[in-house]
């Protein structure tokens, strides 16, 4: 399962391989990973659209997109519990149809096409995973009950701290995978963490010390 740590490397592997480059299509091969957009309506939104940078909230990972000079839309990709994103420079032209594909292709429900001939795809085994469109200024409403990002500057001791403060009664793991507290956490990580820290995840916070 992706959680922070895995899409952080994601964004900055994906920075380095798709900045820049512009989408000539994108093959929709499970129609409810785009939804409520028809695979008609996605591709006419996408096309000749250049990714200027990817970035990310949280779990989700938000591809700036600009067409002659203006930013206006965001494809945003989450890929839940087993979505994989998977980078090709290039390809020797095999479809879909054909009877010898690869193992990975039984699972890809888009297919990224760009200009210099690479693409990316998007594979989902339990088909959780969802790819958006959505406006620029559709953003702040989408993240605006995201909480801290715990890789920022502002993620110190002292805001970790006054978090724990405002819920004495509530469990440490139950706020910590709390995506409205803390941006990003999984249960993996949050597992982890508790085990590094000799915490028992049912600890409840009232009773940590500093």
């Amino acid at each position: 399962m992706p959680e922070l740590p895995e899409v952080e490397t994601l964004k900055r592997e994906l920075n380095r391989a798709l900045r820049g480059k512009k989408f000539s299509n994108a093959q929709i091969l499970w129609v409810k990973t785009i939804q409520p957009l028809t695979a008609r309506k996605f591709n006419a939104l996408i096309k000749d659209k250049k990714i200027i940078s990817v970035d990310r909230r949280a779990k989700i990972l938000i591809f700036k997109l600009v067409e002659r000079g203006s930013t206006s839309l965001n494809l945003l990709i989450h890929l839940k519990m087993t979505g994989q994103l998977i980078y090709e420079k290039s390809h020797r032209g095999s479809t879909l149809r054909e009877p010898k594909v690869e193992p990975r292709w039984r699972f890809t429900r888009a297919i990224f096409h760009f200009t210099d001939g690479s693409r990316l795809l998007f594979n989902d085994l339990r088909k959780f995973g969802w790819i958006k469109i959505v406006n620029e200024t559709d953003l702040p409403k989408i993240f605006g009950e995201t909480g801290v990002e715990p890789l920022e500057r502002e993620f110190t001791l002292t805001k970790f701290s006054a978090i724990l403060d405002r819920y004495p009664k509530r469990k440490i793991k139950s706020l910590l995978l709390d995506q409205k507290l803390i941006a990003g956490l999984g249960n993996i990580y949050v597992d982890e963490s508790c085990f590094l820290a000799g915490i028992l995840p049912t600890r409840i916070i009232k009773s940590l010390t500093l």
